[in-house]
């Protein structure tokens, strides 16, 4: 008989139990309340919807000590956040137009205000047409709990015309003093640019013409980035190298890909946190993930066989800290000489998203049933 262990009767249930999901909300009332013009849920605009208010969710501060809440830290080191059409269209598998028609219909129902700006780097270089995403937290309350908002009971599809004050008061917050903000994610500015566009349009679609020039140097690779000029004549630029195009990545894209994954594999936490060997190696997989994300190929090399570069990079960007940590632990326990370190690296971040719940579920029925517990002396 094992004493002191909870079970729910479902080896399935307790299974889950061990696997820590995190990511995306999608509340289900979305459903209802972002629509497309026949009443239809509008999917593409409530995935992109919870992407971004993934990222104005606060991160909590806790004092290691007690645990109580220190503060909020934002995930995103401007003032607003920074995202971009090609980024929703390599998540989602959409183009940029389809992404562009998603937003525009949450900038109507006025839960996000898009912002275009002109950023200014070092030696003089400029990068028009930046898009920003600022997010409203009264309207995204309304679109979340209509049954709580008397003017909007009953009503169908305007949501964007209830205002705070039809609501009787102020949206509810978490507290009437705001907590001290700690700082931003700690990410360098300026070093990375470029304006993550397709050639010959920006994000505003206006035609551009674009000029390639020589970028910076990370990591042994040779970026690019385009400089342009909105003009309202037709141009047509001249499709590049398929040599020329895998050597070239946006470089305010790999900004940007680095801030996404750092926070999703919870980087600085580990680096400040880990004992020095996991730390070496879990920054190790951070630079392979990032390489891998940031370089555009045709092709990658997993396990032997190739693979499309937009199918591994999507599936790197889903990885976080729970894929990583049972990397390591794979690499730890692993018998076999491995020949190939980097190679089998790629290989075992690729998998960890496939393999990650039978191990774990594995882990459970041997526990359970196959004297795990005895094996680890606490039965």
């Amino acid at each position: 008989m094992i004493m002191g262990y909870l079970t729910s009767g479902n080896i399935i249930v307790d299974a889950m139990g061990s696997i820590n999901i995190s990511g995306n909300i999608v509340p289900a009332i979305w459903y209802s309340t972002i629509t497309k013009e026949n009443g239809k849920p509008y999917l593409l605009a409530i995935v992109i919807l919870a992407d971004i208010v993934y990222w104005y969710r606060p991160s909590e501060v806790r004092d290691q000590g007690t645990g109580q809440i220190l503060g909020w830290k934002k995930k995103f080191s401007e003032d607003i956040l920074r995202q971009s059409y090609q980024y929703y269209a390599d998540l989602f598998g959409e183009s940029k137009k389809t992404v562009k028609t998603a937003m525009d219909k949450l900038e109507k129902l006025q839960v996000i205000k898009r912002e275009f700006r002109t950023i200014s780097y070092g030696d003089g270089l400029v990068c028009n047409n930046v898009m920003y995403v600022e997010l409203k937290p009264d309207i995204l309350y309304q679109l979340t709990f209509p049954d709580k908002i008397p003017a909007m009971k009953g009503t169908n599809n305007s949501y964007a015309d209830v205002s705070d004050n039809k609501m009787g008061g102020s949206l509810p917050v978490k507290s009437d003093s705001p907590m001290e903000i700690l700082g931003g994610r700690g990410i360098q500015k300026g070093k990375q640019v470029s304006t993550n566009l397709e050639a010959g349009y920006d994000e505003k679609d206006h035609t551009i013409p674009t000029k390639w020039d020589t970028g910076i140097s990370q990591n042994g690779y040779t970026y690019s980035y385009t400089s342009t000029d909105i003009s309202d004549e037709e141009f047509h630029p001249i499709n590049q190298s398929d040599d020329e195009m895998e050597k070239t990545v946006d470089v305010i894209d790999v900004n940007t890909y680095i801030d996404i994954i750092k926070e999703k594999i919870e980087y600085d936490h580990y680096m400040q946190y880990s004992e020095n060997q996991d730390r070496e190696l879990y920054d190790e997989l951070f630079g392979i993930i990032c390489e891998v994300v940031c370089v555009k190929h045709k092709t990658v090399r997993i396990g032997g066989d190739e693979y499309p570069y937009e199918l591994v990079k999507a599936k790197y960007l889903k990885l976080n800290s729970s894929h990583l940590n049972y990397v390591i632990y794979c690499m730890k326990n692993t018998t076999t000489k491995i020949t190939n370190i980097k190679a089998y690296m790629v290989t075992a971040l690729y998998n960890a998203p496939n393999t990650i719940n039978h191990y774990y579920q594995q882990e459970v029925q041997h526990d359970m049933y196959g004297g795990g517990w005895h094996e680890k002396g606490i039965v």
